[in-house]
């Protein structure tokens, strides 16, 4: 309780080395090829949104930190994931913008607007 008063969020960083343990996983299954782990492959093929999640907010708050913006990313996790050579610039971007455009048209015939819930159960990446 202490620690957690100074702001110290032991679940978070729980739930932080499960995540990246699961990635170490899919890296060594794909033979540690990451063109086969963009973050719709992960969301599909593997079956694992929260994981693909996990793969773009890393990406997020590296900029963030590198920014010297406020950042759950540390020197830690940075280098924990250079061990994986964890791809951090996205090689081919549109591709996933294209996907999460896709998505987003379904969603917007669906409900009619494209007011997607932050916490979106049925595809929580693209709620994210």
């Amino acid at each position: 309780d202490l620690l957690e008063k100074l702001g110290l969020d032991f679940k978070s960083y729980a739930q932080w080395e499960d995540r990246y343990e699961e990635l170490v996983v899919l890296y060594h299954k794909h033979n540690k090829d990451w063109s086969a782990l963009t973050v719709p492959d992960i969301e599909k093929k593997e079956g694992n949104a929260e994981l693909a999640c996990f793969v773009t907010n890393q990406r997020k708050q590296f900029t963030k930190w590198q920014k010297g913006h406020k950042s759950p990313m540390n020197q830690e996790r940075y280098d924990l994931l250079n061990k994986i050579n964890f791809p951090w610039r996205l090689k081919e971007p549109n591709k996933d913008f294209m996907y999460r455009y896709q998505e987003l048209l379904r969603y917007h015939d669906f409900h009619g607007d494209t007011l997607v819930p932050k916490r979106y159960p049925e595809n929580p990446p693209l709620g994210h």
